[in-house]
């Protein structure tokens, strides 16, 4: 957690060995001890960036079952079982009642902002990863959609037995005008 600027976003990067635009970094990361492979470790984690990338022509169902065929989930995992893992991810993130609405765009009505960022979760999600790198997963969202994002991930990450790694910037300290400062007695 840190204020914005302060380099969150490239410890994230450093920590899932992805590019950080940094001059020179060196840092080896051990996982259980060990140094993996970079294809082992891509193959154990994952990232979710603070932006979500979704298409938004498409339906929370059919983005999920695209990022599982874009991951390659297609080829290694059968149909029956592919389509299980999307319906799982559907009620793990309370996305079962959205499946077969659009994601939206900001011409066409879609799915909320809370909702997005779980879909775009959920998308990452899809190869069970057993590492989770979230850059800024409330970023952009209100206390209850924020709330509901944190709860949703912590029940995933219980339930898969995966280790999260969110970033996230400390809510803007906000002075709440007392009834005397509104012109009030």
């Amino acid at each position: 957690m840190g204020p914005s600027g302060c380099g969150k976003t490239t410890l994230l990067n450093v920590l899932a060995s992805r590019p950080t635009g940094a001059q020179k970094v060196e840092a080896t990361v051990l996982v259980n001890g060990t140094k993996p492979s970079r294809t082992a470790f891509r193959e154990m984690s994952c990232f979710v960036e603070q932006e979500d990338a979704l298409i938004g022509a498409l339906t929370v169902r059919e983005t999920l079952n695209f990022a599982s065929r874009l991951a390659g989930t297609a080829r290694s995992l059968p149909k029956r079982e592919r389509i299980a893992r999307i319906d799982g991810l559907l009620d793990s993130f309370g996305l079962r009642d959205q499946a077969d609405t659009l994601i939206g765009t900001p011409i066409r009505k879609g799915i909320s902002g809370g909702q997005k960022r779980r879909v775009g979760v959920a998308s990452q999600l899809i190869t069970s990863p057993k590492i989770l790198f979230l850059d800024e997963p409330t970023s952009g969202l209100d206390s209850a959609a924020s709330w509901e994002v944190v709860n949703y991930l912590k029940g995933v990450a219980k339930r898969n037995n995966v280790s999260g790694a969110p970033l996230t910037q400390p809510p803007r300290p906000r002075k709440i005008p007392s009834l005397r400062e509104k012109g009030g007695g």
